[in-house]
């Protein structure tokens, strides 16, 4: 498990990191100011799906529910890419984790890149 850094591109422009997600997810710090965060995530398996869960371990449970999980999963088809705007990053910062947003990877990690990069 990786901690990422969160790009900010400025008008000098910003050489993109990719980094290969690894097999026991990933974390990252939401930027300051509730800054939003733009995902571009790439499959490169030739012939499967692959889905990246958010975390999100601070939404409560509807009252009476019998199940309930407020994680967000982002399905990316083989082959493609996939940009993810999360608007509130907050709402997945966990406090007893070092105030940081986890990522997790469906089967093999290895097959997917991501970029993160705060937005405006």
């Amino acid at each position: 498990m990786a901690t990422l850094t969160v790009q900010n591109p400025s008008l000098a422009g910003v050489v993109p990191t990719v980094v290969t997600c690894a097999a026991g997810g990933d974390k990252f710090a939401a930027p300051a100011g509730g800054k939003p965060v733009i995902l571009r995530i790439r499959n490169a398996h030739a012939t499967n799906p692959r889905t990246v869960t958010i975390d999100d371990p601070n939404s409560q449970g509807p009252a009476s529910a019998k199940a309930f999980n407020p994680d967000v999963d982002i399905t990316i088809a083989a082959l493609t890419t996939k940009y993810v705007r999360i608007d509130y990053p907050q709402r997945f910062v966990n406090a007893a984790d070092s105030n940081l947003i986890a990522l997790s990877y469906s089967d093999s990690a290895a097959d997917l890149t991501l970029e993160i990069i705060q937005g405006l």
